[in-house]
């Protein structure tokens, strides 16, 4: 197989200046601008636009059969259905997609955005009250908190993942205050390193304030994150 072609990185782009040619013997391998991977769009700007417009659509359809088909007019009633029917779309496999720019969050913010604003006696109320009123969270939190979870699973070998091929240990002379798990966050000179899973969530993590018994089994460190303003976490 040989390969032919030049790359051109820097902070806001990884495509090709010329696409690689790859062969096998004299036969050309066809090449693609995406590919699908375990349900997951993956395009050549690893930028997951694909794959966000592609759920979102796939979302808003699901979403407004609810309103369409249910004839009951029950809040909770169609919160569930949203909670059962709508949200997995949105959350499948988000801690290898979730986005950093904040015009795809706001996109896929929209469909629970739009479907709770015409819930019974909702509908002047702003998001962030929806929120509150239906004590439920906005889907960029709960992607944070599923980054945090999948954190804990690396590092407590919970999943079948090396934790040192994503992740270096801070020393306990690293640092002197907050918890004992932290871990160093490596420099990113491109935005598709920078916002890999495995760098983009090490601050949040760093930042939790969390005490040794809070590490010490997978339901107590998800009661730190339910204790956890994770709005502030955000901000970092």
């Amino acid at each position: 197989m040989c390969v032919s072609g030049s790359r051109n990185n820097n902070n806001n782009s990884n495509i090709s200046v010329n696409r690689p040619v790859l062969r096998i013997g004299s036969n050309v391998i066809a090449s693609a601008n995406e590919m699908k991977d375990l349900g997951v769009i993956i395009d050549n700007h690893l930028d997951f636009k694909l794959h966000i417009n592609n759920i979102v659509a796939r979302a808003f359809v699901r979403s407004n059969l609810i309103h369409k088909c249910f004839i009951s007019r029950d809040v909770h009633t169609l919160l569930r259905a949203f909670k059962t029917y709508v949200r997995p779309i949105l959350e499948y496999a988000s801690c290898v997609w979730s986005p950093h720019l904040l015009g795809c969050i706001k996109q896929i913010e929209s469909v629970q955005r739009k479907f709770t604003k015409r819930l019974y006696g909702l509908t002047n109320i702003s998001y962030k009250g929806r929120l509150a009123l239906l004590h439920i969270d906005s889907l960029e939190i709960r992607r944070l908190r599923f980054d945090l979870i999948m954190v804990y699973k690396i590092l407590f070998n919970m999943v079948d993942v090396s934790a040192p091929q994503f992740f270096t240990r801070a020393s306990f002379s690293y640092y002197t205050r907050g918890h004992c798990h932290k871990l160093i966050l490596n420099y990113s000179r491109i935005d598709v390193r920078k916002y890999f899973f495995s760098e983009r969530i090490v601050k949040q993590w760093n930042s939790l304030t969390a005490l040794p018994r809070d590490f010490d089994s997978l339901r107590s460190f998800k009661n730190l994150l339910y204790r956890t303003d994770m709005y502030k976490l955000l901000e970092h």
